[in-house]
């Protein structure tokens, strides 16, 4: 049984609803909901098993603050996938894994969570243990798209993604994780050698094609893309992403940063609020969400470019293919033990055609 169950913790979220419903479409898996609202994890189960008319998944409750209610559903399953914010118990829950032998995948995108999960790589070595971390498409996509790009030059000199969205965005723990990393400044600009804090003169403008159009777009930071330049010797890398709307980009993002700059944290709660009110409030109404890749280099001692373009109108289903793609290859045997983020354990090709055949549209222009 342990070998073809998974679970999926937070799985009714947003996100963990469109995996689990994914997960289903690919797979023969047995899934598991887990998370501390009963109800809402059995409603999910059922919806689930009717819409796909099975008996694979079942309902657990559990609470990531207290380990007690993790290792009994831990030991039943081969894989947790962690799609829910973990907080203070982000090591906690990984020793439950760890105990258990469990393996893990998660969506969580602070850009120090690799850096945590490393006080125990000796240990998911030692174990032979497969732990994954930074799924979906912001981490989870801009590495695996430079990846591939390179298999088309003979050598890669520059490589940057930029990423569009209008989405609407519910108010939820993850929201409050993603206003701090927003106020956080980090290394995000890598040019001539070396990587940078960004600058306002660091905007760019990206032409995202239609809806989306050409807009400005500000270096963000991302773990996966810090080893890039090591792999191909790059002397221009990073992501870019654009705003979300005139509202929030020119009243309540510099409300945020006046706040935490006097304290880190202060207001989060409020300010979150204004800030998925002022996202759905003023967003156009069509949603969409575009990853644009743009790449330069020579094949053959010529010079070459290329871009390619994923884009899709659901940010859920954006987020939940690459995890799904990944997952694929996890179960085929192809990923070995260790701890790795899922950009760089995962074979780019194969994920990118794999994301095509799941609905994810892919444009590709060469000169």
């Amino acid at each position: 049984m342990r070998e073809e169950t998974l679970l999926i913790l937070g799985g009714y979220g947003g996100a963990g609803k469109v995996l689990a419903d994914l997960l289903l479409q690919e797979t023969e898996l047995r899934l598991l909901i887990g998370g501390r609202d009963p109800a809402k994890a059995e409603a999910l189960a059922f919806e689930l098993n009717t819409r796909h008319s099975c008996h694979r998944v079942e309902a657990r409750t559990l609470d990531a603050n207290r380990p007690e209610t993790l290792l009994p559903v831990f030991k039943e399953s081969r894989l947790v996938i962690i799609a829910a914010p973990l907080g203070e118990s982000l090591l906690s829950v990984l020793r439950v894994a760890l105990e258990s032998g469990t393996d893990w995948l998660d969506l969580l995108f602070p850009p120090d969570i690799p850096q945590k999960l490393q006080t125990y790589e000796g240990e998911i070595l030692k174990n032979e243990q497969v732990v994954l971390t930074q799924g979906g498409f912001h981490p989870g996509l801009p590495a695996v798209l430079v990846h591939h790009a390179a298999s088309c030059f003979t050598r890669l000199e520059r490589a940057v993604v930029a990423l569009a969205m209008n989405a609407r965005f519910p108010l939820t723990e993850s929201l409050h994780e993603l206003l701090d990393e927003i106020t956080e400044t980090r290394l995000a600009v890598f040019r001539d050698g070396i990587w940078r804090s960004p600058v306002w003169k660091d905007l760019r403008s990206f032409n995202f094609g239609p809806p989306a159009g050409t807009r400005k777009c500000y270096p963000m930071a991302m773990t996966e893309m810090q080893a890039i330049p090591e792999y191909y010797g790059l002397r221009e890398t990073g992501v870019y992403a654009a705003g979300f709307n005139g509202f929030v980009d020119f009243l309540v993002l510099p409300l945020i940063y006046a706040a935490y700059s006097l304290r880190r944290g202060l207001g989060r709660k409020a300010l979150s609020r204004l800030f998925c009110w002022g996202i759905n409030t003023f967003s156009p109404k069509q949603e969409w969400v575009v990853i644009r890749l743009e790449a330069e280099g020579e094949e053959n001692g010529k010079p070459k470019s290329i871009s390619f373009s994923l884009n899709h109108e659901d940010a859920y289903f954006l987020t939940a293919a690459p995890v799904v793609c990944c997952l694929l290859q996890y179960l085929e045997g192809t990923i070995p033990s260790g701890l790795k983020m899922m950009a760089h354990a995962v074979d780019p090709s194969r994920t990118i055609e794999d994301l095509q055949r799941m609905g994810i549209r892919i444009e590709t222009d060469t000169n």
